[in-house]
């Protein structure tokens, strides 16, 4: 049986430009946040907390009308999920599970929507910044038990290149065609390492 790799490339739950006519022109598609881990580690203790906050500049590129970015004050078209994954060999197809309920989430800085759609991740619209530049989102959590753990994003948000994302932590042997693999809705996902999409950690 052919195996079909889902990418995490949700539009239907986060993205509110569509393209169903080929003669359709718009704004261009939302790029992903810049993400950065402000007490970056290799290894926490449980009940440590770990602070995750993310900028996007609120300018889209308009190629149809003003051939020029705009600015875009709807937040919705800039919403975004954070999965969980704890690093565990289910089989040779799956390398890693949604860990959700290992941490406590708190969410500082934009607010939590419940998508159309089976979606186990942390869900959130982020806040537009006052001057209306930027839009920003920040997620605490804290650990609650142990074990190899890395975060991923529902979109296609990447962690900042300054980051250490420790990729050294996940075992070579382990990775499934340099990809982590996890099942969400019994559909199953993918992340390629190298490309600033996971951070990993570790908690004792």
């Amino acid at each position: 049986m052919k195996n079909i790799y889902l990418w995490l490339f949700l539009t239907p739950f986060f993205m509110a430009i569509t393209c169903d006519d080929d003669d359709y022109c718009g704004l261009d598609e939302f790029e992903g946040f810049d993400v950065t881990i402000s007490n970056t580690a290799d290894t926490y203790q449980v009940n440590d907390l770990i602070s995750l906050s993310a900028t996007a500049s609120s300018g889209l590129f308009d190629p149809c009308e003003t051939e020029d970015f705009v600015t875009v004050t709807d937040p919705e078209m800039f919403r975004e999920g954070v999965f969980l994954l704890k690093i565990e060999t289910v089989s040779d197809e799956i390398n890693a599970v949604i860990a959700q309920d290992d941490f406590v989430f708190e969410l500082v800085e934009g607010d939590s929507f419940n998508p159309n759609g089976c979606l186990e991740s942390e869900n959130f619209t982020p806040t537009l910044s006052n001057d209306e530049s930027e839009y920003d989102f920040q997620l605490n959590f804290i650990p609650q038990e142990t074990g190899l753990y890395c975060i991923a994003f529902a979109w296609i948000s990447r962690f900042d290149e300054s980051i250490d994302v420790h990729e050294g932590l996940m075992n070579t042997e382990d990775l499934i065609d340099n990809q982590i693999r996890f099942r969400n809705c019994n559909r199953r996902y993918g992340r390629l390492l190298d490309r600033n999409e996971l951070y990993f950690f570790r908690v004792e």
